[in-house]
C-alpha cells in the first residue's frame, strides 16, 4: 500500500513536473515568439521607413531633376525666342536699309531722267527760237525786197501812166495847164467828200504806222521783233502786173 501510494505521489510529481516544465516550455516558447513577433515588427517597421525615407528621397530628387530640366528648358526656350527676335530685327533692319538705297537710287534715277529731259526740251526750244527767228528775219527781208520791187514797179507804172494821159487845158483867161484826168477825178472826189482839197500825191502810198506795226498773233513765236511767218497760213503773195504768172523765190 505505501508502495502504491509513493509510487503514486512521484507520478503526479512528475506529472506536476511535466506540467510544469511543459507549461515554462510554453510560456518561453510565446515569450520567443513574442520577442521574434516584435522584433520582425521592428524590423518591418524600419524596412517601411528606410523605404519610405528612400523614396521621399528619390521624389524630391526626380523633383529636383525635373526642376532643373524645366529650368534648363526655359532658359533655352528665351535663348532660341532671343536669337530669333534678332534675326528677325536684323532681317527687318536689313530690308529698311535695302529698300531705303532703292528708293534713293529710283529718285536719283529719276531727277537725272528729268533733268536731262529738261535740257533736251531747253535745247529743243532755243533751236526752235534761232531757226523761228532766222526765218522770221529771212521772211521780213524778203517781204521787204518785195515791197520794194513792188513800190518801184507801181512808181515806174504810175509815172508812165502820168506821161501818157497828160493834156494841155485851155483856161479862160488863156492860160494853158497840164492836166492829169485820174488824179483830177481822184482829187475832186475827195474835196467832195471832205470838202478840202488835198495834196497831190505820186506814186504808191507808203503804209502808216498803224498799217506797219506788226500785229500780235498766236500763231507766231517772237511777235515783238517783227510780223514773223504765221505757222497756221501760207505766206502771202501779192500779184503786180509784172509779178503775174510767176512763182515766189522760197529758200530751200
Amino acid at each position: 500500500m505505501k508502495w502504491e501510494r509513493h509510487e503514486e505521489k512521484t507520478s503526479e510529481k512528475a506529472v506536476e513536473a511535466e506540467e510544469k516544465t511543459s507549461e515554462k516550455a510554453v510560456e518561453a516558447e510565446e515569450k520567443t515568439s513574442e520577442k521574434a513577433v516584435e522584433a520582425e515588427e521592428k524590423t518591418s517597421e524600419k524596412a517601411v521607413e528606410a523605404e519610405e525615407k528612400t523614396s521621399e528621397k528619390a521624389v524630391e530628387a526626380e523633383e529636383k531633376t525635373s526642376e532643373k530640366a524645366v529650368e534648363a528648358e526655359e532658359k533655352t526656350s528665351e535663348k532660341a525666342v532671343e536669337a530669333e527676335e534678332k534675326t528677325s530685327e536684323k532681317a527687318v533692319e536689313a530690308e529698311e536699309k535695302t529698300s531705303e538705297k532703292a528708293v534713293e537710287a529710283e529718285e536719283k534715277t529719276s531727277e537725272k531722267a528729268v533733268e536731262a529731259e529738261e535740257k533736251t526740251s531747253e535745247k529743243a526750244v532755243e533751236a526752235e527760237e534761232k531757226t523761228s527767228e532766222k526765218a522770221v528775219q529771212a521772211e521780213e527781208k524778203t517781204s521787204e525786197k518785195a515791197v520794194e520791187a513792188e513800190e518801184k514797179t507801181s512808181e515806174t507804172v504810175v509815172e508812165a501812166e502820168e506821161k501818157t494821159s497828160e493834156k494841155v487845158v485851155e483856161r479862160m483867161d488863156g492860160t494853158k495847164e497840164a492836166t492829169r484826168p485820174r488824179i483830177r477825178h481822184r482829187c475832186k472826189e475827195k474835196t467832195m467828200t471832205s470838202g478840202k482839197p488835198t495834196p497831190k500825191r505820186r506814186g504808191r502810198p507808203r503804209r502808216s504806222i498803224a498799217d506797219a506795226a506788226p500785229k500780235k498773233s498766236d500763231c507766231t513765236p517772237h511777235a515783238s521783233k517783227g510780223r514773223g511767218k504765221r505757222k497756221c497760213e501760207p505766206s502771202q503773195w501779192v500779184q503786180t502786173p509784172f509779178t503775174r504768172g510767176k512763182k515766189p523765190k522760197t529758200k530751200a
